[in-house]
C-alpha cells in the first residue's frame, strides 16, 4: 500500500526531526549518525507505507539509545 503524499511528508519530517535530535548531542556516534542518515534515506525512496514507517521508526529508536527517553521538544 502506498502513502499519500502528506503521510510520507509527515513521516519524514519527524524522521528528520529526530536525525536533528542525535546530530545535536554529544554522545551520538558516527556510527549511529550514518545509521539514522541512511535510514532518512529509505524513507524518501519507499514506495510502501511499511518500509516508509520502518525507517522512521528505526531513527526514532536510535534517538531513544542516545538520549535514554524522549528527547525535549523545542516548542517556544
Amino acid at each position: 500500500m502506498e502513502l499519500t503524499i502528506q503521510e510520507r511528508g509527515d513521516a519524514i519530517k519527524r524522521a528528520e526531526k529526530a536525525l536533528q535530535h542525535l546530530a545535536n548531542h554529544p554522545s551520538t556516534t558516527v556510527e549511529q549518525l550514518g545509521h539514522a542518515r541512511g535510514q532518512l534515506n529509505n524513507a524518501y525512496n519507499a514506495r510502501a507505507k511499511a518500509f516508509v514507517y520502518d525507517s522512521v521508526t528505526t531513527v526514532e529508536e536510535i534517538v531513544l539509545n542516545v538520549y535514554g527517553a524522549v528527547p525535549p521538544t523545542d516548542q517556544d
